[in-house]
């Protein structure tokens, strides 16, 4: 089982920074009322360093403006989930490749 970290807020903080310079000419009305509810809402969910980059590399890739806190939340979701998916697929890749080294030693042994 893979160890949770917690991202602290002033690394979510630098992440939506960088989400909001991306955007010049749609900077939000107040950017600091943006940037509090854009962590409550960030941080309510404890992504993982990647899924958050992800997210903001996203959002920055195929957004035309900045996004409001509901469009980011549901493009940390599916980075969330695809993410998810990857680390299981190498932590089985690790787990089948133990077991077949493993047996494979067992053979030559016989």
């Amino acid at each position: 089982m893979t160890k949770k970290f917690y991202l602290k807020p002033s690394v979510v903080a630098a992440r939506i920074a960088l989400l909001v310079g991306a955007f010049p000419a749609g900077a939000p009305s107040d950017p600091a009322v943006y940037l509090k509810v854009m962590m409550e809402h960030v941080c309510s969910v404890e992504p993982s360093l990647v899924e958050l980059d992800a997210a903001i590399w996203e959002a920055t890739g195929t957004l035309k403006f900045i996004p409001s806190v509901s469009e980011l939340m549901v493009i940390l979701k599916r980075q969330g989930v695809q993410w998810h998916r990857r680390i299981m697929a190498i932590q089985n890749i690790a787990e089948a490749s133990s077991w077949a080294l493993k047996e494979i030693a067992e053979l030559a042994a016989s």
